[in-house]
């Protein structure tokens, strides 16, 4: 209430309300909620995954809406990578050089998410926004991965590691 008396308004009805104030001169200003409390984005994302559908699947480029659609009909159960990979192969895109991200519903769709998270629909219309990583977060990426040894060629001895350490290969020694 002092930051209020400090710029000469109060509010407008007597219960104390801060959404409608009027200043010295009678001057009337509505304050959004916004500015009253922090919005609060809360998300409850569909924990029930036990109604596996075929749905039809749209994808829209926001860029291009016009000339970049993808129609196709799959399970309510993929993924967001899988969608993404989707996607990127219909444009010719790598999806090292370029970032999806997909918007259902006011909510992005996380790699890990599934469809069926976010919406029970039928039909359901997905917004793709692609857009290409600058090569200097490229290189550090590259750069990062050659010190952690995170890369393809690492992760395919790790499984090859694997495979010939398995402990269904080892035979016991009496």
């Amino acid at each position: 209430m002092t930051l209020l008396l400090s710029i000469n308004v109060q509010p407008a009805e007597e219960n104390g309300n801060i959404k409608l104030l009027t200043d010295d001169k009678g001057n009337l200003y509505s304050i959004p909620n916004f500015c009253i409390a922090e919005p609060l984005y809360r998300k409850e994302f569909n924990k029930d995954l036990s109604d596996d559908k075929t749905i039809e699947i749209t994808l829209i480029d926001v860029f291009k809406p016009k000339h970049n659609k993808l129609n196709f009909c799959k399970s309510n159960k993929i993924t967001g990578i899988e969608l993404k990979k989707l996607f990127a192969e219909k444009e010719g895109k790598d999806l090292n050089k370029f970032r999806i991200r997909l918007l259902l519903n006011g909510q992005e769709i996380k790699d890990d998410h599934c469809v069926l998270m976010h919406s029970k629909e039928p039909q359901v219309k997905i917004q793709v926004c692609i857009n290409e990583i600058p090569k200097d977060e490229i290189d550090k990426e590259k750069k990062k991965n050659e010190l952690t040894g995170d890369n393809e060629n690492n992760l395919e001895n790790i499984n090859n590691f694997n495979n010939t350490f398995n402990p269904n290969n080892i035979e016991e020694i009496n």
